[in-house]
């Protein structure tokens, strides 16, 4: 009865589940800048103007998400709360359309059953506390908006396998560049599609294509310049790149356990499970226990899939994408080992493959009870993850406490501090910080901005020299703070040598002016 009297009404659990996700994310909008927004949107001087913006390369060629970054500067300023907020409107709108992708999916289920199925996967996945790592994270709206168009590439591709209508695969070529347009990662929308005709469609054609989707990347990412970021030539011949201490080989071997780790978060969604940072061990053979055990379960999972390929289609096809979509970031490209915001897509069709799963042996009652205490349980955790995530200080003990080895904790942490005026707490993180990573440019920069406010300026001199790097992503505000630190000094020689040197790095206008005039006061 339970399950016929909200069937009734299904049109009002949209609404119920869209407010729902609301409220339980209204805590996470008082959290200021975490990690890499200050990089991105704080510091990120290209997004001065809609040109500078779309011509902007910090976390690669993203040219739709940082005009969106740029468009909510020139409205909102830096309010993270804002920022945050449209965030969450996006949030909704991708748990939307993610019902409205598994709807078409499970067309082959009856009416009802689809219903369920579609509306448990849709709900669960956009309450999951791992998502608002996406969410509530400023600068992944980057994998947000990619997701959303993905999906909605995907349904025009539903549509076009269902009508045969050309104007579909127009919306399709759209959709991808969008997708692409906000993330790289956005190029999944062929493979996935790709992988639903091998499946739904011509298994021998699918195939094909496949194989040719993937020369074709590859013979990118060797001769198309603009790919040499995403997938190095040396990092392909077995260097370590960038700032990353780890190979193409060990990345992969690694990936196997950060790949089991996501599930279990996954599946015991517990607010203490979900974190930024990981400070994982990378792994060098393949005969550690620590590789073959994780391996053994996948290889596990993917047998599972080979056998439900005949047996039920949509459960073997969800298993797969969810194991496909997280494969590039996951295994071979050279980004860090493991974040969670990257389950964001693909655990889309993990909760479509567990709500398959759980109506296939559970009486239609027994199942609705099930959704409705799940929706609870991710609720509660997903709100007192908000509370978490805004504070500060207990946001970066509880980051710490799950990877203590990684140094962007103390870097961001400290900075983050500061700019509250909290001094103690702050020396707290830049002391650990020095202490793990004593050549550090960040750390060493922020202690001189500690400093700085001390009121200490030879100190705060000596860190700002120390963070005078070219490794440095913010030496532009180095120089710019050493040159204020000198013309607080009265050294007018090397003020106007920092000062001669943003010049010729053509510094914010804005910001040179104020040197301007405090060195005017000081020559008077």
């Amino acid at each position: 009865m339970l399950a016929e009297n909200i069937y009734k009404h299904r049109n009002l659990l949209f609404v119920v589940v869209g407010v729902l996700i609301f409220l339980c994310y209204l805590s996470f909008l008082f959290a200021p800048f975490y990690f890499d927004d200050f990089y991105n949107i704080v510091y990120n001087q290209s997004l001065n103007s809609v040109k500078e913006a779309l011509h902007c390369k910090l976390g690669g060629f993203r040219p739709f998400a940082y005009l969106s970054f740029y468009i909510d500067k020139r409205l909102y300023g830096l309010n993270p709360f804002f920022f945050r907020l449209e965030n969450l409107v996006i949030h909704i709108f991708v748990f939307l359309l993610v019902f409205n992708v598994l709807r078409k999916l499970t067309k082959g289920l009856e009416e009802e059953k689809s219903f369920w199925v579609s509306f448990f996967a849709a709900s669960f996945w956009g309450l999951h506390p791992v998502n608002s790592q996406s969410v509530a994270y400023i600068v992944q709206r980057m994998n947000e908006l990619a997701t959303f168009f993905i999906l909605l590439g995907f349904l025009f591709y539903l549509n076009f396998i269902e009508t045969r209508k050309t104007v579909y695969l127009i919306f399709v070529f759209f959709s991808l560049i969008f997708a692409v347009g906000f993330k790289e990662t956005g190029i999944l929308l062929i493979p996935l599609c790709i992988f639903h005709y091998i499946f739904f469609g011509d298994l021998k054609k699918g195939l094909l294509f496949f194989v040719v989707f993937v020369v074709l990347a590859f013979l990118a990412a060797f001769f198309l310049p603009q790919f040499d970021k995403v997938l190095p030539i040396s990092y392909l011949m077995g260097q370590p790149v960038n700032d990353k201490h780890f190979t193409l080989i060990q990345k992969f071997l690694t990936s196997f356990k950060v790949l089991i780790d996501y599930i279990i978060v996954f599946l015991f969604p517990l607010f203490k499970n979900v974190h930024l940072y990981y400070d994982t061990v990378v792994e060098n053979s393949l005969f550690s226990l620590s590789v073959i055990i994780p391996l053994m379960v996948i290889l596990g999972l993917i047998a599972c899939a080979l056998f439900l390929f005949k047996k039920d289609r949509v459960m073997s096809f969800s298993l797969f994408a969810f194991l496909l979509l997280l494969f590039p970031e996951n295994s071979f490209l050279p980004l860090d080992i493991a974040y969670q915001h990257r389950m964001y897509l693909p655990s889309v069709f993990l909760s479509l493959f567990i709500a398959v799963f759980l109506f296939k042996f559970l009486k239609k009652e027994t199942f609705v009870v099930v959704f409705l205490s799940l929706c609870f349980f991710l609720a509660i955790n997903l709100v007192i993850r908000g509370i978490v995530f805004s504070i500060p200080e207990k946001f970066y003990a509880n980051e710490i406490k799950h990877a203590p080895g990684n140094e962007k904790i103390y870097i961001n942490a400290s900075k983050n501090l500061l700019e509250k005026d909290n001094l103690n707490e702050a020396y707290f993180y830049l002391d650990k910080g020095l202490e793990k990573f004593p050549e550090n440019s960040l750390l060493a920069m922020n202690m001189g901005l500690y400093y700085a406010k001390k009121g200490d300026i030879d100190k705060a001199i000596f860190w700002y020299k120390k963070a005078e790097k070219d490794s440095n992503p913010f030496l532009q505000q180095v120089y710019w703070s050493l040159a204020f630190l000198y013309i607080e000094k009265k050294d007018i020689k090397n003020a106007e040598h920092y000062m001669g040197i943003l010049k010729k790095m053509h510094y914010s206008a804005e910001r040179m002016k104020i040197l301007e005039q405090k060195l005017r006061k000081i020559i008077q």
